[in-house]
């Protein structure tokens, strides 16, 4: 605070003097203290002594008999003036009831009435009383009895007789308002107006008397007495024809249906008179006047208290009769007594304490300005009572501190963040250096030398201290609201359950940084726009680079590609940055060393608010280890195929033969089956094939391989297709079952073609030789125990490379260099005792090189049981073995992912039985229990947190996913830990694995432990409920539904994402249904339902149908609250979505808030991840992909779920300020408004006294200077619209020279200098200079208050070659604004999202990170672009272009307030609507002043009654927010009943909900701009042609059209062509469906045929027939739409210029009045300015 108290200091060491214009004759300098003007002025005195004696007698006298006439005259115009307010208040009376005969007389010419169709002509009484606002409209028939009525259904009580007037008008057959009855139709006092109609009688009877009745609502008629304005304490009353009391603006129902004091009924006789004084109802003498309502007979009684209307006559008389006595009695004492009361009347208006006091003194105007002085202090305490309110009642902590540091008030929510009581407010004991930290102080000091400059501070954040010495984050903001002395206030926002939030998501985002480190997954960021990319650490690691070697660009990235590969990456990025594919793609990368890396990377594009690409971001996950086992399985696989083929060998491998199951098979084993190459083979195609007398046996062996497993050797014959059979050898191994059909669960081996062995046993024993020749095709040998080659097959010569010749005789242990994997003894001792032995053995090739081979040995022993050979079966497996070792090695890369990762993952098969977990799970939950099956997972203790009840085994989120094969997403569970019992919550995200065929054959969960950071959300949900409820929208979709009476309230951003248009499309639960998906409406209402029954959280998804036909997935979050005003809490409720048993609650009294957001990408992300799962177990590779993209989402959703999270408190921070400074300034507004206008009265009444005047006008400088500061918080807050002027930029730089200085210091060196040649612009030069302001004030930042700054405007004409930015138009010229600094420069990654919302380089506290943003949006809302140069070392440019304003268009001059000339005012009857008694007041007395007639109204109800009593009305000043009716409505209304009626709207902010294109008069305003908008609006002044069509058209859609036109018509040729119609269809019709376009085909010497070739199917609907190819005119003529104005056809063909109609056309068919708007625009085909086409929009509305 030192810098505070230095500026206090200062300016109490030099305090202001007095102004010498100002200071009182009796100041210091004189010596005069007291006020002794006689002793000072003996000549004066004896002057008036004199004058006295000589004048006192005859002026007396003359004097007396003036005051006495004046009494008399003053008494008789009150009177009169009495007389007149009754009279004008009986006309008011006849109003009403002549509108409630118009009513009736167009019901009485309702068709449905005339037909005798009385249900439908119900409806109409109904909807025209309704419209009204009637108790009730009746139907009474010739025998005096109600035939249809209102107030009960047709039918419903038919013998009800009539009591009002309605006998009365069947007799006289006129119309009748009647006195004062019961109403039978709705039981209570009311006033009828009866109507005589002819109406049918019986069935074919002639049309007879009847009457329609209406209850006029004794409100209306109390409201019509109550909204005239009346001196104090008067009472005015309507009396019937017999002089009952029918309403009484005071005690109206003890007085209703009573007569008034006998003084009153003997008085009233005369049509109008007044009435002797009497003792009214409340017990006080009045005066009373009346008056009769001459068409209704009613009367008008007004009341005036006896002391406030003899009050004004008794003060005339008093002074007269007090200087009557002192003249006779001494002149000497007249003379003193006149210089002490005018002494008294001085002191009086400059003392505010006795400016109020009642009046008395010589001179009364000073009296009257005292006591107006003291009626504005009274308005200024009623103000600052509602600041006050506001200020305790803010959800944000609000303070307000001395210039000492001292804080002197402050609200609860203050005191709760620092954590001090009211009673140490009190004491004084809060102070600012007492609650700031040391480290904290400078801060401080910055931000108040910033207030100190420009008033108030930009928010920052800081830290406070408890008194317990705990820290509390604050974000902060203040200003001096008292400059003079110090003062200054600050909103104070409590950010300290944020800093938990930041902290948990920072330690979750370092530990995925480690798990993807450990993976060898690296991320990326590729600037689209600069070319520039980022990579995450390790990257140079993983290529064999030296550290830093990567150049960060894009052509640094392809030469890291490998060359084959390049290609198919670049397609992939095309088609990625066109969005018609997302990017995802395996390629190889090149090593430093000349090696290959193969990764796997994907990427998402993020695009800016026009679509185009700006980054692209993603990760990439090594996959080298597994390409390697790819490729050595793939080499494996095909030697193996490639041996199988060559020998012919059948091979086969079947999963559960008997459900069907397709088996693998080589080529082989169906040309060895005799079937078709391509033909489907399983187990039931083999049994076909097999021989009926061998079957049996081949299902025997089978079925003992369901039992047992093991080997199996099976000879059989098999049918083939030409009739012959084959016997077949198949041996193998099967797994136990037992499966489907009593079959094995697998079956795997090979089978041989043993025909020829067969038959050859038949004639003799064996035949070795076809033996021989058998075993030659594949790898056999045979050899002697000893290892001596006996015998070597063809396939041994092609693996190893010796002949037969070379081999045989040699020992195979020897030439092979065997290399046995256990003793050679050990194989010849299994040989001897088995027979057989099989193993993996290494042996060395001719060519020296190494082979692994599966050797299965087998032992022939002669006849006696001796060995006699040993025959050796040999298969290369080097390959295989190769493959089956990358194999493990990629299960141990995954498994080491899976350690790595920061979330717990179980992997189960299709039982349930967990087949692997990693650590991260294991640290969780602890080492989990063996499990046989799902059913065991009733054993792990797990609870719902909705309803606390226990988990049980089918709902854990795995069983979900094997038995119904259901994907989890973030389900929230309490669990308790493996061993120790500790209980914590967690996420469970699981899915479904499957095969190929779509079956589910396992399930993965994926858990994070949310423990810490559920206990900071509850810890920080009360804070965040106060700040949601506080404002009124977020960042992303919100709604909210009060579920009592149905309404719904929805943001612009709700609208978007359920494909509707906010400006035309209403919040309604039936809106939402529509857009829901069929398939998922009933689950997304049921969840709503679950919600207001049980309580608790609303969390749903669903999708919405696109008006396109796409589809959006949304996410629902949302809570349930008490209604308005409503207790308790709305999150108490039990209960959960999954049956628990919540309690019931109703619905009644609730609303629920919530947010939508859209998912799609995520759960094309899930469909994605689904398909990965379901190719897991085909291929063992594919498990590390899937596992691989699941890490990869689960790092993408963490990150959105933080950038989110940060923009969402960033936006919410900006919208509470924003919502805080709008509510602000329309209370500020209104007040000003009030001042303002009071003020400047005040100076048109002054009548040259100089002294009043400059009170006056330093007030009016003082709330200008206060306008201006809200206007300067609205820009803040960015809720003030543009105004775009044509001004030069030379003005704007010579106006904002002053500002800039300031706001930079002395250290910087400013230059500003505009192009004298410069060329105008068309924008807002305020919001430009606000531009400008962040441009230097980002400048001055960036510099360090050290530097040189320079501001120039120049001229950017079109010229070849010219560097522009993007996405201006090559051939327009443009207006650069440019800002340099000497800075230190931008860096390109910090340059490239500089304009980005959010982003910031400044320390935290110190920047919001939106001054460039704003700047970009401006530029853009302006027509032009913002454009950023800057590099490290060289400063920054900032550039503004704008584009020059088209034509010849003058600039604005400086705002000059001119007054119209006052000829033009006056004749004319307004009526100013406003809620706001003082603002009201001061226009309409303005409007007085400029000579109008003026009604006024407090709202929308009474501004209904006093349109419709008026006899004319010219012109309606409303305001735009009013309690019980907004402007616009009143607007809709008014317009129904007078069309064309000009509307003048008067706001004080900028409201979001301002009608489009009306005009908007801006609070606080200037006599003379309300005198040029009323002006305008009476169309008195020349206002363009295309304002004065925009306030004619009255519905969105014929605006919106108009523009569009206007738009193109002056970008065509500077407003002198007209737009084409390709071109205007191309900028779209607003309402198409009630368009339509006219050829106009020229004929000779004539006018031209005018022929419809396009008509909207509404229109065409209306009339019930197609009209293209019609003419205008002809059988149309008749019709409204196209005919019957044909005149407007041919004027706007006739002069190239818009026309509208407005027009009432009759009565529809359900009798009410229908209104017609139609809107005719000229189009040319070749551009120029004779028509070629019309184009029109036709519009039919109900009024009411």
């Amino acid at each position: 605070m030192v810098v505070l108290k230095d500026i206090v200091a200062r300016r109490r060491a030099d305090p202001p003097g007095p102004c010498p214009e100002t200071a009182p004759a009796g100041s210091a300098r004189s010596g005069f203290h007291a006020p002794a003007w006689p002793r000072r002025s003996p000549t004066l005195r004896r002057r008036v002594l004199v004058f006295a004696l000589g004048a006192a007698l005859p002026l007396l006298v003359l004097a007396g008999g003036a005051v006495w006439q004046q009494n008399r005259a003053e008494r008789l115009r009150a009177e009169e003036g009495l007389v007149a307010r009754a009279h004008a208040m009986a006309l008011l009376l006849d109003r009403e009831f002549a509108g409630a005969e118009r009513l009736l007389a167009a019901l009485a010419g309702s068709p449905s009435l005339a037909r005798g169709d009385l249900p439908t002509f119900w409806s109409e009484m109904r909807s025209a009383g309704l419209a009204y606002g009637a108790r009730a409209v009746n139907l009474i028939g010739p025998d005096g009895r109600i035939r249809l009525s209102t107030s009960w259904l047709p039918g419903e009580r038919p013998d009800v007789l009539s009591i009002g007037p309605a006998a009365e008008a069947l007799a006289t057959g006129r119309s009748v308002v009647g006195n004062l009855f019961v109403s039978p139709s709705v039981g209570e006092w009311s006033v009828g107006v009866a109507v005589p109609i002819m109406a049918p009688g019986p069935a074919g009877a002639p049309p007879i008397r009847h009457v329609l009745g209406l209850i006029v609502p004794r409100e209306r008629l109390l409201s019509t007495l109550t909204d005239q304005r009346m001196p104090p304490g008067a009472v005015a009353a309507a009396l019937d024809r017999q002089l009952t009391i029918v309403a009484r603006t005071a005690r109206d129902r003890e007085t209703l249906a009573t007569k008034p004091p006998a003084e009153v009924l003997a008085a009233i006789g005369p049509p109008a008179g007044t009435i002797p004084p009497f003792t009214a109802t409340e017990g006080e003498r009045v005066h009373a006047a009346y008056a009769l309502a001459p068409q209704s007979g009613y009367w008008v009684k007004v009341t005036v208290p006896a002391v406030a209307f003899e009050a004004s006559l008794r003060q005339a008389l008093l002074p007269t009769l007090l200087i009557g006595s002192g003249l006779l009695t001494v002149t000497l004492v007249f003379g003193v007594l006149f210089a002490d009361r005018l002494t008294r009347s001085l002191r009086r208006l400059g003392d505010p304490g006795l400016a109020g006091a009642p009046a008395g003194a010589a001179v009364r105007e000073i009296d009257e300005l005292g006591a107006l002085l003291a009626r504005r202090a009274e308005a200024r305490e009623a103000a600052a009572a509602e600041a006050r309110a506001l200020f305790d009642a803010s959800p944000v902590g609000v303070v307000r501190s001395d210039a000492g540091g001292r804080v002197t008030a402050a609200n609860d929510a203050f005191l709760c963040i620092v954590g001090m009581t009211r009673e140490d407010l009190a004491a004084g004991r809060i102070r600012w250096d007492d609650l700031t930290p040391p480290e904290w102080i400078g801060r401080d000091e910055a931000a108040i030398a910033e207030a100190a400059r420009n008033g108030a501070c930009a928010p920052y954040q800081k830290e406070y201290v408890r008194p317990d010495g705990t820290r509390v984050p604050v974000l902060m903001f203040f200003a001096f609201h008292n400059r003079t002395v110090g003062a200054a206030s600050a909103f104070v926002v409590d950010l300290s359950g944020w800093e938990a939030t930041e902290a948990a998501l920072a330690h979750a985002h370092e530990r995925m940084h480690l798990a993807m480190g450990a993976a060898r997954i690296f991320s990326w960021d590729w600037n689209v726009v600069t070319g520039a990319v980022q990579w995450s650490g390790g990257l140079e690691a993983a290529l064999g680079m030296s550290e830093a070697s990567f150049g960060g660009t894009v052509d640094d990235f392809r030469a890291l590609v490998h060359e084959d590969d390049l290609p198919r990456v670049e397609a992939a990025l095309r088609a990625a940055l066109a969005d018609e594919a997302p990017y995802d793609i395996e390629f190889r990368m090149r090593r430093a060393d000349g090696g290959e890396r193969w990764v796997v990377t994907r990427g998402t594009v993020l695009r800016d608010g026009t679509g185009r690409p700006t980054r692209m971001i993603g990760i990439d996950f090594d996959i080298t280890d597994r390409k390697r086992a790819e490729l050595a399985l793939a080499e494996s696989k095909a030697a193996l195929r490639r041996i199988t083929e060559a020998g012919r060998i059948a091979t086969f491998e079947v999963e559960d033969p008997g459900t069907g199951g397709e088996a693998r098979v080589s080529p082989g084993f169906r040309a060895l089956y005799g079937l078709p190459p391509d033909a489907r083979c399983d187990f039931a195609t083999v049994l076909d094939r097999v021989h009926p007398e061998d079957r049996d046996a081949f299902l025997v062996d089978h079925r003992r391989l369901a039992a047992e497993g093991g080997r199996f050797v099976a000879e059989f014959r098999v049918l083939l297709s030409g009739g012959g059979t084959r016997w077949i050898q198949s041996m193998g191994e099967g797994d136990p079952g037992p499966g489907p059909g009593g079959m094995p669960a697998r079956l795997r081996g090979v089978a041989f073609d043993i025909t020829a062995r067969k038959q050859a046993e038949r004639p003799r024993a064996a035949r070795p030789d076809d033996l021989v020749e058998t075993l030659d095709l594949g790898t056999f040998m045979a050899r002697d125990l000893d290892g001596t080659i006996r015998y070597w097959s063809g396939g041994c010569e092609r693996l190893y490379g010796w002949t037969a010749a070379e081999a045989v005789g040699r020992s195979s242990h020897e030439l092979l260099g065997t290399a046995f994997p256990v003793p050679l003894a050990a194989i010849e001792a299994a040989l001897e005792s088995d027979g057989a032995w099989s193993g993996d053995l290494r042996h060395r090739t001719r060519d020296g090189r190494e082979v692994l081979v599966a050797a299965h040995k087998a032992l022939r022993r002669n006849a006696d049981g001796t060995p006699a050979l040993v025959l050796e079966a040999l298969v290369d497996v080097t390959a295989q073995r190769v493959a089956e070792r990358a194999l493990r090695e990629s299960e141990a890369t995954l498994s080491a992912v899976l350690d790595a990762l920061p979330v717990g993952v179980i992997i189960a098969d299709a039982k349930g039985r967990i087949l692997r977990d990693n650590l991260a799970n294991r640290e969780l939950w602890g080492i989990p229990p063996e499990t046989t099956g799902w059913e065991a997972y009733a054993d792990w203790a797990g609870w719902w947190p909705e309803t606390g009840e226990r988990i049980r085994a089918e709902e854990w989120a795995m069983a979900r996913a094997l038995l119904r094969g259901e994907t989890v997403r973030d389900e929230m569970v309490e669990c308790a830990r493996f061993g120790s019992g500790e209980r914590r919550f967690y996420l469970n995200n699981a899915a479904p694995i499957r095969d190929a065929g779509g079956q589910v054959i396992g399930g993965v969960v994926a858990e994070l432990d949310v423990t810490e950071r559920r206990a900071a959300e509850l810890g920080l949900r009360e804070s965040e409920e106060r700040l949601r409820l506080a404002q009124d929208a977020a960042a992303i979709g919100i709604w909210e539904w009060d579920v009592a009476s149905g309404a719904q309230r929805w943001s612009d951003r709700e609208f978007t994402l359920h494909g509707l248009d906010p400006a035309t499309a209403t919040a309604s639960m039936e809106a939402w249904r529509a857009a829901v998906h069929p398939d998922d409406r009933d689950r997304a209402e049921g969840e709503l339902a679950r919600v207001l029954r049980e309580g608790g959280e609303l969390r749903t998804d669903y999708r919405v149908v696109l008006p396109g036909g796409g589809v959006r997935w949304l996410v629902g979050r949302g809570i349930v609250l008490p209604a308005r005003g409503g207790a308790g809490s709305a999150r108490g409720g039990a209960g959960s979505a999954r049956g628990g048993a919540g309690s019931a609650r109703g619905a009644a009294g609730r609303r629920v808030i919530g947010v939508n957001i859209d998912v799609t990408e995520g759960k094309n992300a899930e469909a994605a991840l689904a398909r990965a799962n379901a190719e897991l177990e085909a291929r063992v590779a594919e498990r590390t992909r899937a596992l691989s993209e699941a890490a990869e989402e689960l790092q993408a959703e963490m990150r959105r779920r933080e950038q989110t999270q940060l923009a969402l408190a960033q936006a919410q921070k900006l919208e509470a300020l924003g919502q805080l400074t709008g509510s602000v300034a329309h209370d500020f507004n209104n007040v000003l408004a009030a001042v303002m206008g009071s003020l400047r009265l005040i100076e048109r009444r002054a009548h040259g006294n100089e002294g009043i005047l400059a009170l006056a006008r330093g007030g009016g400088q003082a709330a200008e200077r206060a306008a201006a500061l809200i206007r300067q918080l609205m820009a803040f807050a960015r809720r003030e619209d543009l105004t775009p002027v044509v001004v030069g930029p030379a003005r704007v730089l010579e106006e904002v020279d002053e500002m800039l200085r300031r706001s930079v210091g002395s250290g910087i060196a400013l230059s500003l200098r505009a192009d004298p040649t410069a060329w105008p612009v068309l924008t807002d030069p305020h919001r430009l200079e606000i531009a400008l302001l962040n441009l230097a004030v980002n400048a001055r930042d960036a510099m360090e208050g050290v530097g040189s700054l320079a501001v120039e405007a120049r001229n950017a004409p079109p010229a070849p070659g010219a560097a522009r930015p993007e996405g201006l138009d090559p051939k327009q010229d443009y207006v650069v604004v440019s800002v340099q600094d000497s800075g230190p420069g931008m860096p390109p990654e910090v340059l490239a999202r500089a304009s980005e919302p959010f982003f910031t380089t400044k320390p935290r506290g110190q920047g919001t990170g939106l001054g460039l943003a704003m700047v970009h949006g401006f530029a853009r809302q302006s027509g032009g672009v913002l454009r950023l140069r800057s590099a490290p070392g060289e400063g920054t440019t900032a550039e503004i272009w704008l584009p020059r304003a088209a034509g010849e268009a003058a600039v604005a001059a400086a705002a000059v307030e001119v007054e119209p000339n006052p000829a033009l005012h006056g004749s004319a009857t307004v009526l100013v609507v406003d809620d706001d008694d003082q603002v009201r007041l001061v226009t309409a007395t303005q409007l007085r002043d400029l000579g109008y007639e003026v009604i006024e109204a407090g709202g929308l109800a009474s501004a209904m009654v006093q349109a419709s009593a008026a006899a004319s009305l010219d012109l309606v000043v409303t305001d735009i927010t009013m309690p019980g009716g907004r402007g616009p409505d009143l607007a809709l209304r008014l317009r129904a009943s007078r069309p064309g009626i000009p509307i003048l709207f008067v706001s004080g902010y900028g409201d979001p909900a301002s009608p489009p294109s009306e005009v908007i008069l801006a609070k606080p305003f200037t006599p003379a701009e309300l005198s040029r908008r009323v002006l305008a609006a009476l169309g008195r002044l020349p206002t363009p042609l295309h304002e004065r069509m925009l306030m004619r058209l009255s519905r969105p859609e014929l605006r919106q059209t108009y523009l569009a036109w206007r738009a193109l018509r002056d970008a065509a040729g500077g407003g002198e062509g007209l737009p084409t119609p390709d071109a205007f269809d191309g900028a779209g019709i607003g309402g198409g469906d009630h368009a339509f376009t006219v050829a106009l085909e020229r004929a000779e010497g004539g006018e031209p045929r005018l022929r419809f070739v396009r008509v909207g199917t509404a229109l065409e609907r209306r009339l019930g027939r197609p009209l293209v190819g019609q003419e205008a005119g002809g059988e149309l003529d008749g019709d409204e739409v196209f005919g019957g104005l044909d005149d407007a056809y041919r004027r706007c063909a006739r002069l190239g210029v818009p026309c509208h109609d407005y027009a009432r056309f009759g009565f529809g068919d359900g009798g009410e009045p229908l209104y017609f708007e139609r809107l005719l625009l000229p189009l040319a085909d070749d551009g120029g300015t004779r028509p070629t086409h019309l184009v029109g929009l036709a519009f039919f509305s109900d009024p009411a």
